[in-house]
């Protein structure tokens, strides 16, 4: 979907430029780095919740970065900060497109309204929308 595309090319470019952001941060003089680390550690924390948002599954990548899942429960569990104030409605970009197929398909198979209104409230309860 157009829209999917959409998202998810504009998670791709934020990422990118954080990632930029992150390397020229660690140029820098030893000086300046010490005066900003605080900083460099909030952009490398949304980074990585970035990089788990895109990555194609919860099963995380080959490169070495956490699943979404694992990120959510350490927030969960006091041992990681938040990434955003929304932070309990992450999802990979792959589990929001496939929440996207199946209110689609709701609406498709239901004949009427009001056959689709308790298929997609239900839909709607579990992504937390």
């Amino acid at each position: 979907m157009l829209a999917g595309e959409k998202v998810f090319n504009a998670v791709r470019v934020a990422e990118a430029a954080l990632s930029a952001c992150i390397v020229e941060f660690q140029l820098l003089p030893a000086d300046q780095q010490a005066e900003n680390s605080s900083e460099l550690s909030t952009g490398q924390h949304c980074l990585e919740f970035m990089r788990a948002v895109l990555a194609p599954d919860e099963a995380g990548s080959s490169s070495g970065n956490r699943p979404l899942a694992i990120l959510t429960s350490d927030v969960e569990s006091g041992r990681m900060a938040p990434p955003c104030d929304d932070w309990v409605s992450l999802v990979t970009l792959t589990r929001a497109s496939a929440m996207e197929h199946e209110a689609f398909a709701a609406l498709d198979t239901a004949q009427t309204t009001e056959e689709a209104r308790p298929t997609l409230f239900a839909h709607c309860q579990r992504s937390g929308i």
